[in-house]
């Protein structure tokens, strides 16, 4: 299949374990889940996730990137993507 946008994502973090998984939904019914054994993983993960767009999942690979963007895209002072 390769890659795949990245339509709605959720997550989880088992504190007592130390452990947790983002999951991907990459088509109609379609669920990947990518476990991460760091908090900072999962945190740059949800980062790239909520305020990027597009976002790409590659299950060959097994790893997401984001779409082709512009520099310089986000206003710091509005604190909103420029248009």
């Amino acid at each position: 299949m390769a890659t795949k946008k990245v339509l709605s994502y959720s997550a989880m973090w088992n504190y007592k374990k130390s452990e947790g998984g983002i999951g991907l939904e990459i088509s109609k019914g379609k669920h990947v889940t990518l476990s991460v054994k760091n908090p900072m993983e999962i945190l740059l993960g949800l980062d790239m996730l909520r305020n990027e767009e597009p976002v790409y999942y590659n299950d060959v690979e097994q790893y997401i990137r984001l779409g082709k963007e512009p520099v310089g895209t986000w206003d710091s002072q509005v604190g909103t993507k420029s248009k």
